[in-house]
């Protein structure tokens, strides 16, 4: 399995007062975020108001980061939403421009069964060949961290992160 480093740091996406991305303060902050020793930087996650971000918002952050940081930093590239469909295009993005993993969230709004979370990851497993980052949030989805432990086919090529 592919290793992302000790130290994670998911980064914020700075906005101006007109909701316009600040490139430069985002490539300071990534070459901060890796200089002050982070091994991974989560790109576009819930911390990055990946709601909100707009396609070509998601290919700023990462052409920025990969600008700020080269090769000294994994990026991680969040591209789960509640929509399967749409987090295979997100994924596909991110492997299109280089990113190093990705993380898919558990859909938390719309609450799907275990076999529904299921096929959601496995979907979006069949369509890359990143390594994932599985991001189970406990507070809305009871005992999917059960279905991290008993699906080892799905998730093989899968570090959870439980919150």
């Amino acid at each position: 399995m592919d290793h992302f480093g000790q130290l994670l740091t998911a980064a914020i996406t700075p906005f101006d007062s007109n909701g316009v991305m600040e490139t430069d303060t985002f490539w300071r902050l990534c070459k901060k975020l890796v200089g002050e020793g982070s091994d991974g930087i989560v790109l576009t996650g819930t911390t990055a108001e990946s709601p909100n971000l707009t396609e070509s918002d998601r290919l700023n952050i990462y052409s920025t980061a990969k600008d700020a940081v080269g090769d000294k930093s994994k990026l991680i590239a969040g591209t789960g939403t509640y929509s399967t469909k749409e987090s295979i295009h997100f994924t596909k993005l991110a492997e299109e421009v280089g990113m190093d993993g990705i993380m898919i969230v558990t859909p938390y709004y719309n609450k799907p069964s275990q076999i529904g979370i299921l096929k959601h990851f496995e979907s979006i497993k069949n369509t890359t060949d990143l390594p994932i980052m599985a991001y189970n949030r406990e507070i809305t989805l009871h005992s999917s961290n059960n279905l991290f432990r008993v699906n080892p086919t799905i998730f093989s090529n899968v570090n959870v992160c439980l919150s």
